[in-house]
């Protein structure tokens, strides 16, 4: 039997309005990142009517992408990001996640997850104010685990993500929109 299709809606996380159309350029990234194993991502953008609507597109690598802060249309305002991974199981913020999405200029921020096409959508508990300077260890831990003989890295590695989501939890409020 098919698996049956998710419906699309408009859907909101405080503020922030998302129209059908953003979701749907969102997911469209997820799509593109289940064929090449590659993330992809756009800015978000808010438009004066408070609509969130999709910037500037990017593509990365299988771990890691720059989202330039850019709009398509002069009038919006950069709010954020959405970017997906390409493994079925990374369905939270990695540390550089995090420490991107802690930034004062960061709103709002997506991550598509793309084994089941779910996408969740992150605010700042506190929007003006930047938690970066206590996300830059978890980083740091990060960027040193890939150093590691493989037996210690899945220990390593878990004990960081749990670090990171425990600090997520604090720091953000999060909404799954797909």
């Amino acid at each position: 039997m098919a698996k049956k299709k998710k419906t699309i809606k408009d859907s909101s996380i405080n503020s922030f309005y998302i129209p059908k159309e953003t979701t749907e350029a969102m997911n469209k990234l997820n799509y593109k990142t289940h064929l090449d194993k590659r993330e992809h991502g756009m800015s978000l953008c808010i438009r004066k009517n408070k609509k969130v609507v999709p910037g500037k597109e990017s593509i990365g690598d299988f771990d890691s992408i720059d989202i330039p802060e850019t709009c398509k249309r002069k009038e919006d305002k950069y709010l954020g990001s959405f970017h997906t991974h390409p493994r079925p199981s990374e369905a939270r913020f990695s540390a550089m996640d995090l420490f991107s999405s802690c930034d004062k200029r960061s709103k709002i921020d997506c991550i598509g997850m793309n084994k089941e096409g779910e996408i969740q959508c992150f605010i700042k508990r506190n929007p003006n104010e930047s938690c970066q300077e206590d996300a830059k260890p978890l980083v740091d831990v990060e960027d040193t685990y890939k150093y590691l003989d493989p037996d210690d890295m899945d220990i390593v590695k878990e004990a960081l993500l749990g670090a990171v989501d425990n600090f997520t939890e604090d720091k953000f409020k999060n909404k799954k929109i797909l």
